[in-house]
């Protein structure tokens, strides 16, 4: 029955129509406000940059002019030429522009389409992803912010959420993740299975996974730095819509010639109406880990109330032919309410719990002349996680508790030269403020036991300096930066120094380098499990170095690459090595029963591979990454209670391969999009026996990470269909849907072990083991529909 739904989806899909002629009339108006009013009546997308249409004027009046005619009489009277990439996609280049260096596509791009419409490879290695121009993608209907940087090599969710992004074997928390200037330490929905970032009011989202700008700090992986709207709308623009997990609004509109406001929000309704994405989303985070009780039948009820919202609001002033302004705050909230109970009372329980992620900044920019630019920003960030919850089991009561706060202040100011076209150099100060605080309790009524407590507030000063030279010539291109960071907490000066090279040995063949040293001193540990949700809930807090515990972390690494571009072929291979120290045993890294509290350190050795070919309006692209990572630490004797020599293991995530190949197809307003993913299965170590005697009862592991998950793989789909409801063009209309997991495979994403029942009557017994699976997303399917104006 679905795969009929399937076709009739598709057939209805195909009734796509061509665009229309409209009628323009244009009297010395500038091109910027020309391409924007054709962009919106033909229904078409221009990528260009700015500088490349400043101080030009289009004057015509046409009647029921086709697209490819009026941008030929533009073409006549203007300095540029446009290029056709489909038919909805446009890019601008130069007039007579013949070498890549020339194409226009966006500010130092390098590779465009890289590997579809809308993300973008810049000459400093970093990719720029934009969601108003980002081709359709496979599993997704709207342009999630951090779901579209999953298509990427290197890049991987092994849970399946949006925000948990493991950047080349790092974990989330050793990610930079900024929206405007603000450091968010919270960026999921619905415990991270949707970005908290609304794709309508960002601009672009910028990647780097190695040679990282020395402008960045205080993080070891991946800079994830989100851009909203930056300029001044020149119309008003009004945009909302829904799919089965919540609906959104935004506005942008001209307040005068020189200030705009930009606002957004999002809300789950799944407090009030339950789809069946939502069940399908519920059943994946809340799946519980009771499978004793499942044996025997039980009853159980569920009473889950939660939603999820964000909203934003952005003011930007042009205060002169020199100065911007823009203020920019935004605020993220989870919601949750969850009420569990077996027949009988057998077991009962209650979890509460709320994660706010709020911030704001301020940031001038001034273009001193042509040569020398300025920038200051000032930011404020809060993160703020609290948890209660009870439990009663056969009579026996457990509760515990979690509050988890940060408040961080900063403060920066840049200057930029550019010397030349080749030569440019820029020199920063940075200072922030970090308060981070956690409390924990845990009780449970088993022979009187004492409640355990535990409360920790700190405060950390950053100061950094840094300066970097950039040279772009013809043939070779490099960056070179030094960042100098001091850490209050732990009174040290640590130097960072960052470099990215790339030689272009003909049109086709380039070669890459890149080196980057960083640090961290604020990042989440797993604390014991405070609740009853098991792997769904997040059982992370964050927290500040200290001493020897939990050390500041210091991160290497080097990487060199190739890339191939040919006749819409585009190939590009990038090896790297990275060492990170300063790791502990408490992290999503690495984290075991088995195993004491103990530092140590990560090295990572991995291949990320990207293929990706243009036929037409259809685009393919495999993505490959090989991974080796492995965690060295000191293990405890547990006889002894002494440390031995230092041990190598698998980290949790070190999934050795991980391949992707989607399609995607764009004819008229109709486009349609495939993608099939194949990865390792994570490490598990494996609970081999239980075993007692009079006093203990013994757990009996077997090697740390010896065993694997089974093989993971999926297939997701994705179709849309944009309209118009006017004549005008200017009510503009979508609709579309996806199915993830297209043929419902159950992968294992995560596998606990249990003490199950006695195998015999002795005062000594062996127990059973119990193994209990955490599966992934069954088939889910979601709907859209958007309207704009």
């Amino acid at each position: 029955m679905r795969y009929r739904f399937l076709i009739i989806i598709l057939l209805l899909s195909f009734t796509a129509f061509s665009q229309e002629n409209s009628s323009v009339s244009y009297q010395q108006v500038p091109l910027e406000d020309v391409l924007k009013d054709i962009e919106s009546k033909y229904d078409v997308k221009f990528s260009f940059k700015t500088k490349l249409i400043d101080n030009q004027f289009i004057t015509l009046n046409e009647t029921k002019i086709t697209l490819e005619d009026l941008l030929q009489i533009i073409t006549l009277q203007s300095k540029i030429s446009f290029k056709k990439i489909t038919d909805r996609y446009y890019t601008l280049n130069k007039k007579g522009a013949t070498r890549i260096f020339d194409l226009q596509e966006l500010d130092e791009v390098f590779v465009s389409e890289y590997p579809t419409i809308g993300i973008n490879k810049k000459d400093d290695g970093s990719i720029a992803v934009s969601p108003d121009k980002l081709a359709i993608l496979p599993g997704l209907i709207e342009p999630d912010v951090l779901q579209s940087l999953q298509i990427l090599p290197g890049v991987q969710s092994p849970d399946e959420t949006a925000s948990g992004l493991y950047i080349r074997g790092a974990t989330p928390d050793q990610n930079l993740v900024l929206w405007d200037g603000i450091k968010m330490y919270y960026s999921g929905h619905f415990f991270g299975i949707l970005s908290a970032f609304n794709p309508y009011v960002t601009d672009e989202v910028n990647l780097t996974k190695n040679g990282t700008r020395a402008r960045y700090g205080n993080a070891l992986s991946g800079v994830i730095d989100i851009t909203s709207t930056p300029d001044v709308p020149k119309d008003l623009k009004i945009g909302f819509g829904s799919n089965f997990t919540h609906a959104d609004f935004y506005l942008k509109a001209p307040v005068s010639e020189s200030i705009g406001v930009v606002v957004s929000a999002r809300r789950s309704f799944t407090d009030v109406f339950r789809t069946i994405t939502f069940n399908n989303f519920s059943d994946r985070v809340f799946q519980d880990i009771r499978s004793y009780i499942d044996e025997n039948e039980l009853n159980s009820t569920v009473d889950n109330t939660f939603y999820f919202a964000d909203y934003t609001a952005k003011v930007i002033a042009e205060l002169s032919s020199k100065d911007k302004l823009t203020f920019s705050t935004l605020y993220t909230i989870n919601d949750l309410d969850y009420n569990f109970r077996f027949e009988d009372d057998v077991e009962t329980s209650e979890d509460r719990l709320e994660i706010d992620n709020r911030g704001a900044s301020l940031s001038w920019n001034r273009q001193q002349s042509k040569k020398v630019s300025l920038k200051a920003e000032a930011f404020f960030s809060n993160f703020s996680l609290d948890y209660s919850g009870e439990k009663t089991i056969f009579g026996f009561f457990e509760e515990g508790k979690k509050n988890n706060d940060i408040m961080e202040v900063g403060a920066s100011i840049e200057s930029n030269i550019e010397f030349n076209e080749k030569h440019m150099f820029n020199a920063g100060y940075q200072f922030s403020s970090n308060d981070v605080s956690y409390d924990l309790y845990s009780f449970l009524e088993l022979f009187d036991e004492v409640p355990f407590e535990e409360s920790l507030s700190q405060t950390n000063n950053t100061h950094a300096v840094y300066s970097e030279y950039q040279y772009k010539g013809d043939k070779f291109q490099t960056i070179a930066g030094l960042r100098a960071t001091h850490y209050s907490v732990a009174d040290e000066l640590f130097f960072e120094p960052r470099v990215t090279l790339k030689a272009k040995l003909s049109n086709t063949i380039s070669l890459k380098g890149a080196f980057e040293a960083k640090t961290q001193a604020v990042s989440q540990v797993i604390e014991f499990q405070s609740s009853n949700l098991g792997f769904g809930l997040e059982n992370q807090v964050w927290t500040l170095a200290s001493g020897d515990s939990i050390p500041i972390q210091k991160s290497r690494q080097f990487s060199a690459g190739i890339e191939f571009k040919k006749n819409n072929w585009n190939i590009d291979i990038d090896a790297y090595y990275r060492t990170i120290k300063g790791v502990t045993t408490n992290t999503r890294g690495f984290r075991d029963v088995s195993f004491f509290y103990t530092s140590g350190s990560t090295e990572a050795f991995g291949v990320d591979v990207l293929i990706n070919k243009k036929i037409g309006n259809y685009r393919t692209w495999i993505a490959y990454s090989f991974l080796d990572n492995d965690i060295t630490i000191q293990e405890l004797d547990f006889e002894t209670f002494e440390f031995n020599d230092d041990r190598t293991y698998s980290g949790n995530y070190d999934i050795t391969h991980n391949f992707s190949w989607s399609h995607a197809y764009n004819w008229n307003n109709f486009e349609v999009s495939l993608g099939w993913r194949l990865r390792t299965g994570r490490p598990v170590t494996a609970l081999e026996s239980i075993t007692s005697d009079e006093e203990f009862i013994y757990f009996n592991y077997g090697d740390v990470n010896d065993e694997r998950l089974p093989t993971y793989h999926r297939l997701d789909f994705s179709s849309t269909y944009k309209f118009k409801f006017s004549k005008d063009g200017r009510w503009k209309g979508k609709v579309g849907i996806s199915i993830l997991n297209l043929y419902d495979r159950e992968n294992v994403l995560f596998r606990q072990f249990f003490q199950g029942d006695p195998l015999d009557d002795s005062n000594t017994p062996d127990y059973e083991v119990v193994r209990s699976d955490f599966i992934s997303f069954g088939i889910t399917p979601n709907i859209v529909f958007r309207v704009e104006f």
